[in-house]
């Protein structure tokens, strides 16, 4: 404790020095080491709007770091099988840095916990934002795929409002629904 009291007492009163980023860097080793997460975020967030310490390089790391903890939080849901929560989570942290670096990802991570919590109308709100603001995205594939699985259950009125993204996807599903029938390529009717 007394490194820590040391290296962050460098950082916070005299955060011009030239060796005060790496204190400061050190202090958060200590807290991320000693998994007191807490700690870490809150430090990360005082060090960020600290004057003079660190470059815009420094406060970007202050940020990322914060951004990493909110998904180990969300993490802790996935891990109880919250899904429906974890995904209002996941995009929670998506619309409050829509252009972060953690964006894509987030959004992915939401429609995923959606798919597996069955919340079918959040799963097609997510996806449908994630196919237009990511339409050549690796992912997007998947997602068609999701859409044509999902468009073979009863529950119409949720799914009816993604059919119309799924070509943006994946070339070989297209889906179009008239009065309730479903036409899927390669096959599958109702």
């Amino acid at each position: 404790n007394q490194a820590l009291e040391a290296f962050k007492e460098i950082a916070q009163n005299h955060p011009q020095h030239r060796s005060a980023p790496t204190a400061a860097h050190i202090v958060l080793d200590i807290y991320n080491i000693k998994k007191d997460y807490a700690s870490l975020g809150g430090t990360a967030l005082e060090f960020a709007t600290i004057k003079g310490l660190g470059d815009s390089k420094f406060k970007q790391e202050m940020e990322t770091i914060r951004a990493e903890l909110s998904f180990k939080q969300i993490e802790s849901l996935e891990a109880k099988n919250q899904w429906t929560e974890a995904g209002d989570a996941y995009y929670g942290f998506f619309r409050a840095s829509p252009n972060g670096t953690l964006a894509e990802k987030s959004l992915y991570n939401a429609v995923v916990s959606f798919e597996k919590g069955e919340n079918t109308p959040k799963l097609a709100e997510t996806s449908r934002l994630f196919l237009t603001k990511y339409p050549s995205h690796p992912y997007s594939k998947h997602l068609g795929l999701s859409f044509a699985k999902i468009a073979e259950k009863p529950a119409r009125s949720a799914t009816c409002k993604m059919c119309s993204i799924v070509s943006l996807c994946d070339s070989s599903i297209s889906l179009a629904w008239t009065c309730g029938s479903m036409n899927i390529e390669r096959g599958v009717s109702r």
